[in-house]
This record gives structure tokens, C-alpha cells and sequence, in this order.
């Protein structure tokens, strides 16, 4: 979560170490979570495409094609006998290129031709007045794939938006130890809700990149989580900034491309934990038409064609911290997280008896609750005093989770053979899970944790309560229309748009730096 637009809420509730403090709770604690990695899938592989280009075939020839729709009003038209957003060269060569607008019946209403092309099988043109929903027909005829034929190829590919990807929030804790692997995360979305792109999740520190999850999708009107890992080498105040880089098909609006926040790192051992928690749901709904008059015609102008479009959803994302001057022994007996928000109870994650990932400098695991979908990585190692142990647990707000170089080089990465992937990602569970539906809870005014860490008689505990600030943010476009004049048609268009964002949010902070 990002600090800087937060309140947030500083108390002095603090861990605690004993027998007897929490021996009450251990009768009810709720039954143990089938502790497990999650299911990684390769970064190539995208987790949904709603709105994948146009594609059509001709003999042995194929054509791909799109239309998208800038802020600046331009259409680019995109067309490819080959794969779209690819270096390799496309085989044969379209020498000719037709663009017809039609109207709700498929009738054409004005067409755009390019003949005698020798540019090969790629190329794009830019059209102006298009509005979005337009309905488009592209044909193309392409020579040199059949020798001894012309193939002829037609695709309908309507008038999309151009995305628009940005990092909504950054989370990071206040404060972090040196020499030890912080958590931190991103969630990117994309906001123009017709087009999904492809791009990297990079993370900068100091304004240095320290990490990069490469090729991530986002999904059209979708949202992801990008996680990374970073060990501070330096004490003092560091700037975290993640970045959406390398957008593909190109985004619409890059001044939203990257979002900043701050921690403190230091070397002092001390009970410490924080919390975050956001909730949202969002609802967009527009409206697009388009009207033709031919040049020929004395008929009133009517409409043509329209588009009506409406996107819903929800998201939440949970967040808790701790740090403890004490190293834990392995197997650790037991981690526990309850939490409720508003008095109403929300399912809380057990795991028993964890053992570390692999042999390191920090001894460290990596665990996930399949039925919440709640993420555990926590690390512990020796040291002068007592040694020192850190953990983090996380609800991702995304749909899947994106995870980067040196978090797969940390938590995934096989030590024996160095195997690394750049991007990997998981499912966060947002709509069902294998032993049920997701669980979305409802805001209450705060959000309250009870954690135990569990290492044999020794027992760890700290309660936090979130204090939950409403927020809301609406965007209303009244209707707006453009027009554009050709030779035998002239076109007008007209949008009419509204958007609205509600939910809470709030941190806690046990003691700052």
C-alpha cells in the first residue's frame, strides 16, 4: 500500500512472548490449511484474452488484425500474415489493403483503400473520426504465400481502446530490516477495459532497478499483482518505485505507468508489525454511437451503429507483517492468522510444522493457503544476540500473481541447479477455489489481526486492529461528439461515459522507526 494516500493508524499494541499469554486460544484456533506451493504457470501463458485480434484465413494465407483507438482520437489499424507484437518477419506481402466502416447490419457506409503496397506481410494505417465500437471490415490481398494465387483475406475487427495499464498501488512495508529478503508488491491494472497488453513489472530502488517480473499480461478491464523480493543492503530512508515498461501493443496513457513510495531500513532488532488492508469494488458503464451520411444522400442522418458497455468488479487485498528479534527453530511448529472485519469472522489460515526451502544464510519457506489463497513466506537466521525472524502474509488484490526474477530466485529457484525463470505467475482464487468460493468480506469500520508464531513452548503474539476510512471516486463524461468528412460520406460520433470507485482502506504500524 502506498503510505502517502493512506491514514494511517499508530498504536502501541506489541508482541508478546510467553506461555501463558495465548494458551487460551489454542483450543479454537481453526482447523490446519493444506499447506502447499502455489501452482506456477509459465509467464507465455496468459491467464485470459477477452478481446484477442481478429484473425482469417485464405488458402495458405492468414491475416491478424486490430484497431485501436488512442486519447488522441487517432484509430491505428494493425494487419499482419503473421503473429501481431512479434520481431520475426512477416512471410509474403500485402499489396493491397481495403478498410470499410459498416454500419449495425454489416452494410458498408465508406471505405479507405491502399493499393499497390510492397511492404511486406505487416503494415498499419492511421484513421481519424473513428469512435469506439466501430464496426470495421479489413480485407487484404496477399501474394507470395500460394505462388500461384492471390489470396484474398477478410477479417471484422471493430474499433477497440487503446490500453491503458497503470499501477494502482505499491505495497511496502514502513520498515524493514538490512541484510534480510523483504516482500514487496505492485498491482497493475488496465483501465480502458477493451484490449489487454503484455509489459514488465520493474522495480527501482533509489531509482536503480533491482528487479523485473518480464512479459506480464494484464487482461482488458483486468487487474494483476506483481511480487518481488529485494534484501537492503544500506540503512536510512530508500525510495520504492514499480513501473509498467515495455508496454505492448503500446498504452494510452503513460503518466500513470509507475507509482512511488518510501521505507526505512535499519539494523536495530525489536518486536515490530504492520498491516494493510484495501477493498473496492468499481463499476464503469458508456455508451457509443455513430451516424453516417452519405454524400450522395438527402435522407436526416440517424444512427448506424452503436455499442453499449458496462464493467464491474471487486478487489481486496490484505497485508500483514512482523518481525521478531528471535531466531525460530525448524520445523516451526505452528503459524496462525485469525481476522474479522465489522465482528463478522473471516477464514483465517493455520500451518503446522514448516520446514525451510532450502539451506541458506536465512533459513526461509514459502507456503500457500489454497482455500484463501493467503501467501506465508517468512525467514528466520542466527546472529550476534538472538537472531532475528521476519514474515509476511499476503491476500493479493490481482486476479493472478506475477512474480520476478529474484522472487522465483529466492522462494522458487532450485539451488542445486540454478533454474530461473523471469516471470511465473498463480491464481489468486478470486472466483472459486478447489474447496470452494472465494472468500470476499465485507468492510467492516476496522479489520482485525490475531497472529501467533508458534516455535515449540514458545509462543509469539500480536493483535492489530485497522481502522477502515471510506474513499470514492467518480468519473462522469458527459456526451461528446466528433466528426470526420471523406469524399463520398461524412461521420459523426458520440460518447457519454461514467465511472465510479468506492471502498476502505487503512495501515497500522506497531511502533515506527
Amino acid at each position: 500500500m502506498d503510505a502517502n494516500t493512506l491514514n494511517t493508524t499508530r498504536t502501541q499494541h506489541h508482541w508478546s512472548r510467553g506461555l501463558t499469554v495465548v494458551c487460551w486460544m489454542i483450543a479454537v484456533l481453526p482447523p490446519a490449511a493444506m499447506a502447499d506451493k502455489p501452482v506456477l504457470h509459465p509467464g507465455s501463458q496468459r491467464y485470459r484474452v477477452s478481446a484477442p485480434p481478429a484473425t482469417g484465413r485464405s488458402g495458405s494465407a492468414t491475416l491478424m488484425a486490430r484497431a485501436l483507438l488512442g486519447k488522441g482520437g487517432q484509430t491505428t489499424v494493425e494487419v499482419s500474415t503473421s503473429t501481431l507484437d512479434t520481431a520475426t518477419v512477416a512471410p509474403g506481402n500485402i499489396s493491397k489493403l481495403q478498410i470499410k466502416l459498416l454500419d449495425d447490419q454489416g452494410r458498408a457506409r465508406g471505405s479507405e483503400n491502399y493499393t499497390g503496397l510492397n511492404l511486406g506481410g505487416r503494415l498499419q494505417v492511421t484513421l481519424q473520426g473513428l469512435g469506439r465500437g466501430q464496426p470495421l471490415q479489413v480485407q487484404a490481398n496477399i501474394r507470395g504465400i500460394d505462388p500461384a494465387r492471390t489470396d484474398v483475406v477478410t477479417v471484422r475487427a471493430p474499433v477497440q481502446r487503446r490500453p491503458d495499464l497503470a499501477v494502482q498501488q505499491v505495497s511496502a512495508p514502513e520498515s524493514a530490516p538490512a541484510g534480510m529478503p523483504v516482500d514487496l508488491s505492485a498491482l497493475v491494472e488496465e483501465r480502458n477495459g477493451d484490449t489487454g497488453a503484455e509489459a514488465d513489472c520493474v522495480l527501482k530502488v533509489d531509482g536503480a532497478e533491482v528487479d523485473r517480473a518480464s512479459g506480464i499480461w494484464i487482461d482488458a478491464a483486468s487487474a494483476v499483482s506483481c511480487a518481488f523480493s529485494h534484501t537492503f543492503s544500506s540503512g536510512g530512508l530508500h525510495v520504492v518505485t514499480v513501473e509498467v515498461a515495455d508496454v505492448v501493443p503500446g498504452d494510452d496513457e503513460p503518466s500513470n505507468n509507475e507509482a512511488t513510495t518510501s521505507l526505512w531500513v535499519t539494523d536495530s532488532l525489536r518486536f515490530h508489525h504492520e498491516a494493510s488492508v484495501d477493498s473496492s469494488t468499481f463499476h464503469t458503464v458508456t455508451r457509443q454511437d455513430g451516424w453516417y451520411k452519405l454524400a450522395s444522400s438527402t435522407q436526416q442522418v440517424r444512427s448506424d451503429w452503436f455499442q453499449d458497455y458496462e464493467y464491474y468488479g471487486w478487489r481486496q487485498s490484505v497485508e500483514f507483517r512482523g518481525e521478531l528479534p528471535h531466531a525460530i527453530s525448524f520445523p516451526l511448529t505452528a503459524f496462525t492468522l485469525t481476522h474479522s472485519s465489522g465482528g463478522l469472522s473471516i477464514p483465517g489460515t493455520t500451518f503446522h510444522d514448516l520446514e525451510p526451502d532450502a539451506p541458506a544464510l536465512e533459513q526461509c519457506v514459502w507456503e500457500v493457503d489454497p482455500l484463501s489463497s493467503a501467501h506465508l513466506r517468512l525467514c528466520t537466521r542466527t546472529g550476534p544476540s538472538q537472531g532475528q525472524t521476519r514474515f509476511t502474509y499476503t491476500r493479493y488484490g490481482g486476479e493472478v500473481t506475477y512474480y520476478s526474477y529474484w522472487h522465483q530466485a529466492r522462494w522458487v529457484t532450485s539451488m542445486s541447479t540454478g533454474k530461473t525463470s523471469y516471470s511465473e505467475w498463480s491464481v489468486n482464487n478470486r472466483e472459486t477455489t478447489p474447496l470452494g468460493p472465494a472468500a470476499q468480506w465485507i468492510p467492516g469500520a476496522s479489520y482485525d489481526f490475531d497472529v501467533q508464531v508458534i516455535d515449540g513452548d514458545t509462543k509469539y503474539r500480536a493483535v492489530a486492529s485497522v481502522a477502515l476510512t471510506p474513499y470514492q471516486h467518480e468519473v462522469i463524461e458527459p456526451l461528446t461528439c466528433t466528426g470526420s468528412t471523406a469524399p463520398d460520406y461524412s461521420l459523426e460520433t458520440c460518447r457519454r461515459s461514467h465511472f465510479t470507485l468506492q471502498g476502505v482502506q487503512g495501515t497500522y504500524v506497531s511502533n515506527a522507526p
